[in-house]
């Protein structure tokens, strides 16, 4: 977008660039790329077969899991780290504790995408 935002000290993305559209500051390959949009007669949406076999059956998957807060130093000074026995015990194991949290191991094989229920 060209211009001044509306709020650069707490930028987001979707309402700064609704108002370039609205006020006609949107960047001109932005603007380019919509006329093509506006002037096609068909768009035609690709997805990835594999995406495709993995969105097939996705509500089959295993719920998500979450880290307790219980394994994190919640303190001011600290913030949100990991408690250091948590990261001891975590050595030893094959993966992460979750996409977040996988201290530089692989990420858990199961794509969670649904919280579980208590």
């Amino acid at each position: 977008m060209n211009g001044k935002s509306k709020d650069p000290n707490n930028f987001k993305y979707g309402p700064e660039t609704a108002l370039a559209w609205a006020e006609g500051r949107l960047s001109s390959d932005i603007v380019a790329e919509q006329k093509k949009l506006e002037a096609a007669d068909l768009l035609i949406f690709q997805i990835l077969e594999d995406w495709k076999k993995r969105l097939e059956a996705i509500w089959e998957e295993k719920p998500i899991s979450f880290v307790p807060d219980s394994n994190f130093d919640l303190s001011y000074v600290g913030g949100f780290v990991l408690k250091q026995e948590v990261q001891d015990r975590q050595k030893a194991q094959k993966y992460g504790l979750s996409v977040g949290q996988h201290l530089g191991k692989a990420i858990p094989p199961d794509s969670q995408v649904k919280a579980q229920k208590k």
